[in-house]
């Protein structure tokens, strides 16, 4: 076996650390290896592998690695080199080789034109002639279901496995690597595990975690100073390029009324548990104005979505409508400002009614099969049953919340001063602002106005 660099080994420790099913693979490869029987060994380790995942960039980076470390070749085909494979790949397999071939829409069952079926048909071929010599074809797809079915054979791609997504402890050091340690506030460095769940959210591969480097390394270096959370907010909800973030809107007042309305319910409906990262009325990409939610709390609580969860985001997404309401008067209300919200809001109101069995009364009678048929996509879009039932449900969640806003009007103008002021509030902010602390009053509120809708 060669010596490995220092830099490469310890990749290749992450490796290990991260990729389970890749590292055991590694393992059944190197004993493949050094294997002088039975015959059919290559065969038995699988001439074709799917590594099932979205992250190509850093699946290529670990293969090359395994294969630098294994002393084995290995070679990169792209999509358009696959009718050229057998000479490019050669046909002298004296010593092992690895063959990562680049996917695409080619690979994929739902691609019927005749260059990729010409492709499918060319790697197969391939495969098919590789028995008892010692050289592995690589791919990766999101899924291996959707892969050519002519892949999907003994002796073809017979062999998946599932690529792990990143976790906040890893990929929060990876981007701290990247940069440079001493180029972060202390605050940061001191909450890893959120930096890694914000990551883990908006910044789930490789080569997204380098555009995210190389931005963050410029703002360290042309304005001489360390890189503080609002950078990292700013990149997160505007992307890496310029020129999407002004320094005031037109409108400041509506629109801190509007993104308060959002924070504050986010806050309340979680027991005070859901501390927004951050709220801003500064522009961005996209927005005018935007409130995100906990990152840590929301990767920690990822899974199955309740009844009372979905009816959760509703309100949340109808927060901003409903403050504008209060706080401005109702023929005040902004035309453009909720669109968006309230789509999300009635994309899953009528999801509940038309997919889940729920109607708008749910929770609120002992009688709870009268809505569990459910129709095709299609047969409920043209039915008026299921829009009356959606709009009642919206309208339910909308009186939680105006009742909710109005029992804590104190604690929305609270927000509403604090956004005029500062222009973007973190989670620190809210912190400050005392929101850490009302647990006990909140979580009392908020089931007073469960009572309207449950």
């Amino acid at each position: 076996m060669s010596s490995i660099y220092p830099a490469t080994k310890l990749v290749l420790d992450k490796t290990k650390d991260r990729q389970t099913y890749l590292w055991k693979w590694t393992q059944e490869l190197k004993q493949t290896i050094g294997a002088s029987f039975p015959e059919d060994r290559w065969e038995l380790l699988g001439h074709g592998l799917v590594v099932e995942g979205e992250d190509a960039d850093d699946c290529e980076q670990s293969i090359r690695l395994i294969s630098e470390q294994l002393n084995i070749g290995f070679q990169y085909l792209n999509s358009t080199q696959i009718f050229d494979i057998e000479d490019l790949v050669g046909k002298n397999f004296s010593y092992p080789k690895i063959v990562f071939i680049e996917s695409g829409d080619w690979i994929q069952s739902s691609s019927n034109d005749d260059e990729s079926l010409q492709k499918q048909k060319k790697t197969t071929e391939f495969l098919k002639n590789l028995v008892g010599k010692p050289i592995v074809c690589v791919l990766v797809s999101d899924s291996y279901a959707d892969i050519a079915t002519c892949f999907r054979y003994q002796g073809i791609f017979d062999r998946h496995l599932q690529w792990m997504e990143p976790t906040p402890e890893f990929i929060g050091q990876d981007l701290i690597d990247l940069v440079g340690t001493e180029k972060f506030d202390i605050s940061i460095l001191n909450s890893m595990n959120r930096l890694g769940c914000i990551l883990c959210s908006d910044f789930p591969v490789f080569r997204r975690i380098g555009m995210l480097a190389s931005a963050l390394k410029r703002i360290a270096h042309f304005q001489n100073r360390q890189i503080q959370w609002q950078d990292i907010y700013r990149l997160v909800t505007s992307g890496t390029g310029d020129g999407y973030e002004s320094t005031r809107n037109k409108h400041d007042l509506q629109i801190a009324v509007h993104e308060a309305g959002h924070a504050l319910v986010t806050i309340l409906e979680s027991g005070n548990k859901n501390i927004p990262e951050i709220a801003t009325i500064l522009p961005g990409k996209g927005y005018v104005g935007i409130v995100v939610e906990d990152y840590q709390r929301a990767y920690e609580t990822e899974g199955p979505l309740s009844f009372k969860a979905a009816c959760t985001k509703i309100r949340i997404a109808i927060a901003g409508r409903a403050a504008e309401e209060l706080i401005c008067g109702q023929l005040e209300v902004d035309v453009h400002l909720a669109q968006d919200d309230l789509r999300r809001a009635s994309r899953i109101a009528f999801d509940l009614v038309t997919k889940g069995g729920f109607d708008c009364v749910h929770g609120e009678k002992e009688l709870l099969g009268s809505n569990l048929f459910i129709p095709d996509r299609e047969a409920s879009k043209t039915n008026d049953y299921y829009s009356n039932q959606a709009r009642t449900l919206l309208e339910k969640q909308y009186e939680a919340v105006r009742f909710l806003l109005t029992e804590h009007r104190d604690s929305l103008e609270l927000i509403v001063n604090e956004l005029l002021n500062k222009k973007l509030l973190t989670h620190q902010d809210f912190r400050e602002m005392g929101f850490s602390n009302k647990e006990s009053t909140y979580s009392k509120k908020i089931a007073q106005s469960a009572q309207l809708t449950h």
